[in-house]
């Protein structure tokens, strides 16, 4: 998912190279792969969800200008995590196009986004422009390093190549999945400890939320009866 920030504060130059950047993307990706697009300004809007021809995706890439007001970060956040939410038996990964974290009113708390960031299984990658301050980049990169991304920062003639290595390092990264003997869900945090042998081991916490539906359907094991009733 590519997250583009349509504010004014960012420079149409930047804008340019950063759908560029989608366009150069989108031809690249191989048979199992889809790219949807989600754009956040005064308003979120997703672009594209993933399936569109690449005629489409060149329209809708092309419409997109730098004109709104606001930088509705955390309800970009949350649609990124039900968008995500909604492609299942993919890995999901996300690169947020931004000069960083603007006060912009909205209906998600930065509380919940750092909730749904840590639950959702979306790794944020943010390509920040080199224009922003460097308070604005310091939050940035901590949403972007609560999610399990990277930090990356661009400037108009380097975008291209900093999304290359970005790619690079994302094809690098394995994804785990975990199964359970039973289909239960509570959400409470648990610790998972990976072991790589000599390696050492990495310990992490995790809140089970999603489950299995149960295949078989319910079925009598046993009746008892009252005559007497």
């Amino acid at each position: 998912v590519f997250m583009l920030d349509i504010s004014r504060s960012i420079r149409q130059t930047y804008l340019d190279a950063a759908k560029q950047a989608v366009l150069n993307t989108r031809s690249r990706l191989r048979p199992q792969d889809q790219l949807a697009v989600i754009t956040f300004g005064d308003s979120v809007s997703v672009l594209l969800e993933g399936n569109e021809s690449s005629e489409i995706v060149s329209q809708k890439i092309a419409s997109v200008k730098s004109t709104d007001e606001n930088t509705r970060f955390y309800d970009a956040m949350d649609t990124l995590v039900k968008t995500a939410a909604s492609k299942t038996d993919m890995r999901h990964v996300a690169v947020m196009v931004s000069d960083g974290v603007e006060e912009a009113s909205g209906d998600v708390t930065p509380e919940q986004v750092e909730q749904n960031l840590r639950n959702g299984g979306v790794a944020v990658y943010g390509l920040a422009v080199d224009s922003a301050s460097e308070a604005d980049l310091a939050t940035f990169r901590n949403f972007v390093e609560l999610s399990g991304g990277e930090f990356y920062v661009f400037s108009p003639s380097s975008a291209q190549q900093t999304l290359d290595g970005m790619l690079k390092q994302i094809d690098a990264i394995w994804c785990l999945t975990l199964s359970a003997d039973s289909n239960s869900a509570d959400g409470s945090q648990r610790t998972l400890e990976i072991k790589f042998g000599s390696l050492g081991t990495v310990s992490t916490k995790i809140a089970p939320t999603k489950y299995a539906a149960d295949s078989v359907p319910p079925y009598v094991i046993s009746l008892d009866t009252d005559e007497a009733a």
